[in-house]
């Protein structure tokens, strides 16, 4: 198992696109050795889920705000 942790802030001083190549490229290899053993994790923010998920072949677990979620639970 391989967790990657993610945090983007809400007013970060780089282009949101410039993460998600970055992303994009480190899981690259991992991926390709360990394709059902990768996590990624994190504070999204304003972070879009589905570029993400596009350039990288992940899978959204989380499908609502965890601070809602955590006032539920």
């Amino acid at each position: 198992m391989l967790i990657g942790a993610v945090y983007h802030p809400p007013r970060a001083l780089y282009r949101a696109d410039s993460l998600v190549d970055y992303l994009e490229t480190c899981v690259a290899e991992p991926q390709r050795d360990f394709p059902s053993s990768l996590v990624l994790a994190g504070d999204f923010n304003q972070l879009s889920d589905s570029d993400i998920i596009e350039r990288t072949g992940f899978a959204q677990l989380v499908n609502r705000p965890t601070s809602a979620w955590s006032k539920h639970t």
